[in-house]
């Protein structure tokens, strides 16, 4: 909590609100409090109870964990079929599996001297499985929880490469937390409204049940699944590397296809201590889908776990606005998507658990730009009104669109003030953008945006909202509930860079008929360019003296080169005829006809001669020419 007198500290009159983290959980509020109130977003009740929803239900739902002897259950209802229930799926003639026994239920205290440390980081207590602190509490109100971390040196577990939940009965404090920097001491600490005469703190690793088991493929391997609602699915990969006695997961380099498209090529997962997660979006057309892993040469692929669940068909429209140049952009259906950015804006993170289509949403506050000028506003969820044809808890939960991001000054003169944030991403594909915005009577909607890969710098896409500056009735404000960011797949269909599904780079189709077009285009100038300069020559031949032709013998000199470059053209009158002057660069010098050179020597006559070189004799010219050497070919 940030300041506060202690009756604030109370809640102000009328109001239950819960703050974790500095978010603060509002269960009825009144606008003229609410305003009082600096840091006011997150949405559930004080008891912690969750509001209630529909699941989307979803006609196509594959569920794999791969390798696992029996079915999967999470928390959030999802069951993931055993891999001899998924079989029927696989085209393989392999069998290798991988796996680590299930984590005990035993506990383990470690306590090591190290001065240095503050003495509540001395020790800590290791947890293998869920575990929880149960407090009874004998006087019901605000409590402080604090809580210590510093991963200590262990002879078994590395604590730096621990990941796990911290939760409040059914409110998450932290969600995949670690502290993978063992110079660090973290300090976490909260103000919570216990209501009852109990308080249970859990403590719960995650390192997820589908990524406990792996299915590993020496050649090329394919999963065929029957679709029975084409359309949008989701495609969600699992990946981490189990240790194995034979195959060293972290050194498995693979690519992943789809039918004809490349969502993964020479893909890789060399750090143990990442779970990495994968998700698309792909619009399949026919009744069949086909998921395929293929190994590069010597080496290995594996996978944990798989989806491909339906979405509804609404889910993503065909059309959006470009962004550059401006306009309207058509045709997403025919793209395959990478979701790169889940950001809810101004709330807590939203797990599977708590979302209609079972995503995470995470803090906007990774990709905030000066969060000193924004602040976290929030709505009561029963507030949230879906519009007809419009956002739909699909498109957007209402935890999304009930919290929100604001100028933390809303009356600021200054227009060019916008609340900023910036993603992370491959500057070579183009990127689907989706807003969420919540407006003042709680009617959620969004708006879709294609950036175009031309138009990205600095590998980074920059949303930026600002307040309106035609509107002069009302203060001037911003604010954006929720952020999609999705990588669109190029012109080779695929979503990591420029290859075709049968491992080759992409070569464009229109590549040798385009560069066709061009030869000829070129060879057609050249003609055309020969023609004029022809026609050109034979009009000013035509133009000479009538006994031009007998007196020169030939118009051999009125014919130029057609490849010399930085060429001018000159003309020089003697007293019989016009001579040629053509340079290709500055002082070349003249050019004449036989006549002209017999006349000028006196009929090449050895007297005039003044020198030889290895071409023949040089005479000196005489008569209308100033003293004009050349040489006389050898006979």
């Amino acid at each position: 909590m940030v300041g506060g007198d202690p009756e604030t500290c109370q809640g102000p009159e009328g109001i239950e609100w819960l703050e974790l983290n500095g978010y603060r959980i509002y269960t009825h509020q009144k606008e003229q409090q609410r305003k009082q109130i600096s840091r006011v977003p997150f949405i559930a009740k004080a008891d912690g109870s969750s509001p209630s929803f529909r699941k989307f239900t979803p006609p196509d739902n594959y569920l794999i964990n791969c390798r696992s002897p029996e079915n999967t259950v999470l928390e959030d209802g999802r069951t993931f079929k055993s891999d001899s229930q998924s079989a029927s799926f696989l085209s393989t003639d392999e069998n290798i599996l991988a796996s680590i026994n299930s984590i005990p239920s035993t506990l383990s205290t470690v306590s090591f001297s190290l001065s240095s440390l503050h003495p509540l980081y001395l020790t800590a207590r290791i947890f293998q499985d869920d575990s929880m602190y149960r407090f009874l509490v004998f006087k019901p109100g605000w409590h402080w929880s604090r809580l210590y971390f510093y991963p200590l040196p262990h002879p078994i577990y590395n604590l730096t490469t621990a990941i796990f939940d911290v939760t409040i009965d059914s409110s998450v404090l932290l969600h995949w937390f670690s502290v993978n920097d063992n110079t660090t001491l973290v300090f976490k600490e909260y103000l919570i409204d216990i209501t009852s005469d109990g308080f249970s703190l859990k403590f719960s690793p995650t390192l997820h049940p589908l990524y406990l088991t792996a299915r590993i493929f020496q050649d090329d391997s394919m999963y065929r699944f029957l679709v029975f609602k084409p359309g949008w699915h989701w495609l969600c990969l699992y990946f981490y590397p189990l240790p194995h006695p034979i195959y060293n997961l972290t050194t498995a380099i693979f690519d992943v296809t789809i039918d004809s498209s490349v969502l993964l090529h020479r893909f890789s997962v060399n750090n143990n201590t990442a779970l990495v997660f994968k998700e698309y979006l792909i619009d399949i057309t026919s009744d069949g889908f086909s998921l395929k892993f293929s190994p590069t040469k010597d080496s290995f692929a594996f996978v944990n776990a798989i989806e491909l669940v339906s979405s509804p068909n609404n889910l993503i429209p065909d059309s959006a606005s470009s962004v550059s140049p401006i306009g309207d952009f058509h045709g997403l259906f025919n793209y395959a998507l990478e979701v790169s950015y889940l950001l809810n804006m101004g709330g807590p993170i939203i797990t599977p658990r708590n979302d209609t289509l079972s995503r995470t949403w995470l803090p906007d506050t990774q990709c905030m730009i000066f969060p000193q000028g924004a602040r976290n506003v929030s709505v009561a969820l029963d507030l949230i009104k879906y519009p007809a044809g419009g956002a739909t808890p699909c498109t957007g939960q209402n935890w999304v669109y009930a919290t929100a991001k604001e100028m933390v000054d809303s009356g600021m003169a200054n227009p060019r003030f916008n609340l900023t944030w910036i993603t992370a991403i491959d500057p070579t594909f183009s990127h689907l953008i989706r807003m969420h915005f919540c407006d003042i009577v709680s009617v959620p909607f969004y708006k879709d945006f294609v950036v175009n890969a031309s138009t990205i710098s600095n590998s980074s896409i920059m949303v930026q909202v600002g307040p309106a500056s035609d509107l002069l009735s009302t203060l001037p404000n911003a604010i954006l509930n929720g952020l999609e960011v999705m990588k669109m797949s190029n012109l080779a269909g695929s979503l990591d860079g420029l290859f075709s599904s049968n491992g080759g780079r992409y070569k464009n189709s229109n590549s040798g008929p385009i560069k066709i077009q061009i030869a000829a285009t070129f060879a057609l100038a050249m003609g055309v360019t020969a023609i004029l300069l022809l026609v050109i020559d034979v009009t000013r031949w035509r133009r000479q003296p009538q006994n031009w032709n007998q007196k020169r013998g030939s118009f051999s000199s009125w014919l130029f080169p057609l490849n010399t470059s930085q060429c001018s053209f000159m003309s020089s009158k003697s007293k019989s005829s016009y001579s040629s002057f053509m340079s290709t660069r500055p002082g070349l010098g003249w050019s004449f006809t036989f006549i002209e050179l017999r006349d000028a020597t006196k009929n090449f006559d050895e007297s005039a001669v003044i020198g030889a070189g290895g071409f023949g004799k040089v005479p000196r010219g005489a008569g209308g020419w100033n003293q004009t050497c050349d040489k006389a070919g050898k006979p």
